[in-house]
């Protein structure tokens, strides 16, 4: 059977789509904000971000993202890719 240690690596691919948003950019820009804020690796191009890092500070940042977005009434699809292997 195959366990997550604590403080293993992950590496993550997520894509923000806020839904009925016309304002949309700067709605997107307050998610790079959270994920700026984190204690993870990332790097952005045009449809998605990457992320690497602490599996366990990944699920965080997912959850502050879910959660700080949902608080503001942001309709979205948050769209996540989760690897133990690659990307590390």
């Amino acid at each position: 059977m195959c366990t997550l240690q604590e403080g293993s690596p992950a590496s993550c691919q997520l894509s923000f789509y806020p839904l009925a948003d016309e304002k949309y950019p700067e709605t997107v820009k307050q998610v790079l904000k959270i994920i700026e804020q984190s204690k993870v690796k990332f790097s952005t191009n045009d449809m998605s971000t990457i992320i690497s890092g602490d599996a366990d500070e990944i699920f965080r940042l997912l959850h502050q993202i879910y959660h700080v977005m949902a608080e503001k009434k942001c309709e979205f699809v948050l769209n996540v890719t989760l690897s133990n292997t690659c990307g590390l």
